[in-house]
């Protein structure tokens, strides 16, 4: 069942990104548990996604981390309002 639910959850937030942003280039990156085995309670497996929409400047070529030019209110609002359903390829 989780499977499922996480399989739905990817596929809404990847449909949301390519109707709102036009299919662009995405990296993904699958955050698992530390592997020293310690036990981390805290911690959960997880799933983040970057959709590639500018190209690395400066700052991002110098620290490796990139610049997000877009408040996060702002965009929860955009995607909030983007149809679910995943644009067909052609």
């Amino acid at each position: 069942a989780q499977r499922l639910d996480f399989g739905d959850a990817l596929k809404a937030a990847w449909g949301k990104t390519w109707n709102t942003l036009g299919d662009p280039p995405i990296n993904y990156i699958i955050h698992t548990a530390p592997v020293d085995h310690g036990k981390y309670k805290h911690y959960h497996w997880h799933v983040a996604f970057f959709p590639r929409l500018s190209i690395p400047a400066g700052v991002e070529i110098g620290s490796g981390a990139y610049v997000n030019s877009t408040p996060p209110e702002l965009a929860a609002e955009y995607l909030r309002k983007a149809p679910r359903v995943p644009r067909k390829k052609k």
